[in-house]
């Protein structure tokens, strides 16, 4: 919960600062930056630090995507909120081991498959920089809510989260919570309503555990309709 304060207020600070920079008098603005609702969607690669389990056999990358909704308040200042799935971790081992996935002990000996697939909903500030008339950095910050559903399969025998598997047998476990997230990219206004995007975003100590996301994407910006 104090992790969740801390986030709250790293929103609230990100928000101000950008409010503070926009341009007092909003004549500035032009049509292209006209507030207003849109929506976005992204598609990308995913990358876990799952560098703690040593002898595995780990495949720490996967196909991640994101829907969304926005609203821009001027040509500095937008929020966000939407879905993400980070994909799927697998990590495979024969033998004798023992470590944490996922937040969870485990000793197993056999084969060892171990499976963890990340999603949840998140929402915060975007702050942009324009360079052109067209093309904007931006940076971002917000809160991750997000649920990492955790499979472990033994042919042999397998102690995971204090619970003991004989034989051929599986256990789930899941686990959940909030965390900051932030990252930084690039956009470019194709015309007036379409524009596309590149970024990275770092998802911070989900089950204590990063997740880089590397996305192209596109906005639609319906403010513009009308």
């Amino acid at each position: 919960m104090q992790k969740f304060y801390k986030a709250s207020g790293v929103l609230l600070l990100t928000g101000l600062l950008a409010l503070a920079a926009a341009p007092a008098n909003a004549a500035e603005a032009t049509t292209k930056w006209a507030s207003g609702l849109y929506a976005t969607a992204s598609i990308g690669q995913t990358r876990a630090d799952m560098d703690d389990l040593a002898g595995f056999d780990v495949d720490d990358t996967d196909i991640g995507y994101s829907v969304g909704i926005g609203y821009e308040f001027n040509k500095y200042l937008a929020f966000e909120a939407g879905y993400i799935n980070l994909g799927e971790v697998t990590a495979t081992a024969t033998g004798n081991y023992s470590g944490t996935y996922n937040g969870a002990p485990f000793t197993a000996t056999g084969t060892v498959n171990l499976e963890a697939e990340t999603d949840g909903f998140y929402f915060g500030p975007q702050v942009s920089f324009p360079v052109t008339d067209r093309l904007d950095l931006y940076a971002k910050v917000g809160l991750f809510s997000w649920d990492v559903d955790v499979k472990a399969i033994a042919s042999g025998s397998l102690t995971y989260g204090g619970t003991v598997y004989a034989g051929s047998s599986e256990a789930t476990a899941s686990d959940d919570g909030t965390d900051v997230y932030f990252g930084a990219g690039l956009s470019y206004d194709v015309t007036d309503i379409i524009t596309v995007k590149a970024d990275w975003t770092r998802f911070n100590d989900v089950s204590d555990t990063d997740i880089d996301f590397i996305a192209a994407g596109l906005v639609f910006k319906f403010g513009k309709l009308f």
